[in-house]
């Protein structure tokens, strides 16, 4: 009777054992090809795909139009106009917004509250702003430091192309941007 007890207990020590170990490097509960990215911005959405990240992401907002590939996304409205329910229900790991939208975005303290991630990437209108949002956004995410070398390359290359197009011209062009919202 004590020997079949003994065995009893050294077999549920086994079994208790084996089910409570952690997971070893190739059970990952989360990897990179399982992360769950939104992304609130147009830009932020472009640099993701330019990063790699583009089958990551599970939703956008309005400005997000490019690449193709986001016309089976779903759309979660403008920044100023968000369901904080309606992100939350998609189980995002991250969400990435330009830090100028977060006072606009009163959702996103809703969504601060669920615990989620929010990273604020500072933009500013100069060339080398996608650069310094891949930057940021590479700190967030596992990203291979290549790929912002490439980034910033490509746009050094386009920024010498460009400049030398300039220099051949007699007069430069001139561009208007109107950018009408509303009825009015």
């Amino acid at each position: 009777m004590i020997k079949n007890s003994l065995y009893l207990f050294l077999i549920s020590i086994v079994l208790f054992t084996s089910c409570n170990q952690a997971p070893t490097a190739d059970q990952d509960t989360q990897t990179e090809t399982d992360l769950r990215i939104i992304s609130l911005s147009g830009f932020l959405t472009e640099t993701l795909f330019s990063m790699g990240y583009g089958d990551n992401i599970i939703g956008t907002d309005i400005t997000s139009t490019y690449p193709s590939a986001l016309d089976s996304i779903p759309k979660l409205g403008h920044a100023r106009q968000l369901n904080a329910e309606a992100i939350l229900s998609m189980k995002p790991d991250i969400i990435f917004v330009e830090s100028e939208q977060v006072a606009q975005a009163t959702a996103l303290e809703q969504i601060r509250a669920a615990n989620l991630t929010i990273v604020e990437v500072p933009t500013s209108y100069t060339l080398d702003n996608s650069v310094k949002a891949a930057k940021v956004i590479a700190e967030s995410l596992e990203t291979d430091e290549t790929i912002i070398q490439e980034l910033a390359s490509t746009i050094e290359s386009d920024s010498l192309e460009l400049t030398s197009m300039l220099e051949g011209l007699e007069e430069r062009p001139s561009v208007l941007f109107i950018y009408g919202r509303g009825l009015g």
